[in-house]
Formats: C-alpha cells, structure tokens, sequence
C-alpha cells in the first residue's frame, strides 16, 4: 500500500502545486476502469457547498477538475471496491495530515470522496466556529 500512498501523493502534489482559485469544497472521484482491478481518482473543485443537499457535487458549481487536463491518479489494486474506497479514504487522511499542499485542501469548509455513481464520504471538515 505504501507505493500507491507514494504515487497518490505524487499525483495530488502536481494537482495542487499550481491550483490557485478558492474552493468552497474539494471532490474526490473514484471510478472503476475497465476491470475490477484499475481504478482512477480525479480532484474537482466547487465554489458552493450546501451541507443539507447530499448532490452538492452534482449541482453544475464545478470550477476545476482534474480530468479536464487528463491528469488522474490510476492504481491497480486486487481489491472490492469497497477495500478500494477504504484505501482512498487512507490516501486522503495521510495526505490531510502531511500532505505537502494539505492546507490548500484545508482551506475550504469540506473535502469529500467516492465512487462517481455513489455516496460521498467526509475525509474534512472545517470546524466553524
């Protein structure tokens, strides 16, 4: 697991090193590729969040997307996709915790992730005082 950690956290670096716009929540997408061993996870960005809509990703408040620049972060792993939500929700909290552009995720009010056609989870969210 510690390689694909490694190549994760490669990959958010690149996405978030230039990223500069303010983002009122961060999306993690997960798709299932071709087989059941190849997935992919993209970062998308919105300038909306509302906490009592569970669709809040899916309301057209998108402004970056990772796939818009084919830049996704692809892993083979011999797994579920419920061990693989499993091993996406580590990839996020280790990077959360010491991720190199971490705070440029931690500025905005939540960071979620999921499949593309399921549940969000919440990896953040900003205590609001």
């Amino acid at each position: 697991m510690d390689k694909l950690q490694k190549g994760f956290d490669k990959w958010l670096n690149g996405v978030l090193k230039p990223f500069d716009l303010k983002a009122a929540a961060f999306c993690f997408n997960i798709y299932e590729n071709d087989g059941d061993e190849n997935y992919s996870v993209e970062l998308t960005a919105f300038d909306t969040y509302d906490e009592y809509d569970d669709d809040w990703n899916a309301g057209g408040s998108e402004t970056y997307a990772s796939r818009n620049d084919d830049n996704e972060y692809n892993f083979n792993m011999d797994a579920e996709w419920e061990e693989c939500l499993e091993a996406v929700k580590g990839f996020i909290s280790d990077y959360l915790e010491q991720g190199k552009y971490a705070q440029k995720l931690k500025q905005a009010e939540v960071v979620a992730y999921g499949f593309v056609d399921g549940d969000l989870e919440m990896a953040f969210k900003k205590q609001i005082d």
